[in-house]
This record gives C-alpha cells, sequence and structure tokens, in this order.
C-alpha cells in the first residue's frame, strides 16, 4: 500500500504545480519565448537521456549522476517560470527516468523495487521544490520576493504580510507570495 501511496502523491506533487498555475498568460509568455524553451528541452533531452538510458555498463549498473541535471531544472525554473518548468520537468526527465526505470536501465533500477522506487520519488521530489520556494520569516520572504518574480513562495510565520510588502491583502494576496500569517 505504501508504494501505491508514494505513487498517488507523487502524482499530486509533480501535478499540481502545473495545473494550480497553467493559465492563458502564462502560456503566452512561454511561447513569446519558445526558442529558448525549445533548446531547454533539447537540452534536457539530451542531458536526461544521457543520465538515465545511456548511463549503463555491461553488467547493468549506472553511475550515480541524476543530479547532474538540477542546474538545467534551475534554468527553467527561472527563466519559463511555473508553467514552463513545470510542463518540461513533467514530460522530459520524469518521463525518461520511468522509462528507463521500466526497461531497466538507469541508476533508479535496482534489485529490491521499493528501494529503486523510494529513491525515484526522492529525485522527483527535489525536482518539484526547484520551484517552491518556502520562506520562513519576514525578513527571508521578502529576500526571495524581490529574487524571484514568477516561482511561487509561501511563507511562514509572518506577523503583517500586507504592512511588510509581500501581499497586497489576505483575501487576495495577489502575486507569486501565498502562505500563513501569525
Amino acid at each position: 500500500w505504501l508504494s501505491w501511496w508514494a505513487g498517488d502523491f507523487l502524482g499530486v506533487l509533480l501535478a499540481a504545480p502545473l495545473l494550480l498555475n497553467i493559465s492563458r498568460a502564462g502560456l503566452e509568455r512561454l511561447w513569446a519565448q519558445r526558442v529558448e524553451f525549445l533548446a531547454w528541452c533539447l537540452t534536457m533531452l539530451a542531458a536526461s537521456w544521457g543520465v538515465f538510458i545511456l548511463n549503463n555498463d555491461a553488467y547493468g549498473y549506472s553511475l550515480p549522476v541524476v543530479f547532474m541535471i538540477m542546474p538545467l531544472v534551475v534554468w527553467s525554473a527561472i527563466r519559463f517560470g511555473v508553467v514552463g518548468s513545470s510542463l518540461g520537468v513533467l514530460i522530459l526527465p520524469v518521463f525518461i527516468s520511468i522509462l528507463a526505470t521500466g526497461r531497466g536501465l538507469g541508476p533508479f533500477h535496482t534489485e529490491g523495487s521499493q528501494q529503486g522506487l523510494f529513491l525515484q520519488w526522492l529525485f522527483y521530489f527535489a525536482l518539484v521544490l526547484v520551484d517552491l520556494i518556502v520562506a520562513a520569516g519576514g525578513a527571508s520572504a521578502l529576500a526571495a520576493k524581490k529574487a524571484a518574480t514568477t516561482i511561487p513562495i509561501v511563507m511562514t510565520n509572518v506577523g503583517d504580510p500586507v504592512g511588510a510588502g509581500l501581499v497586497a491583502n489576505l483575501a487576495r494576496p495577489g502575486g507569486n507570495v501565498t502562505g500563513l500569517s501569525s
């Protein structure tokens, strides 16, 4: 049951940022950056293919180099926002790693399927966290808001987010900052 629960949770974790943030404006912004997004997709495709498909020796072992694609994920999060990054990450590295693992290739294919699933789950969790900045406290939330204009920021333990200039109002925060206030 744990494998089913982890699979369901992971599906929600991977799909939620895209489904909650997709909009006409986000897709138009991505369309305006289509050349760079296509270059990113081709680069990510080559890197993912190398990490998950080609990274096997004659005995079926692979090097643990899955996090080598993280700079590409950071690139997409900074340049394309949540919609572009979530779409690209969901389609390319996630799909290719599932394909490779199902065929008995890549770093997530292990003798014990539970261990391989857990490692794959942790990898996907790390991919999703790049798109979401969790800021605790007012100073870090303000710094995160200034640094990132398109990545969602979840604030916690902020006494007066309206007074601090983090949100317009509590009912409709607007922008990319949301979360809890004390």
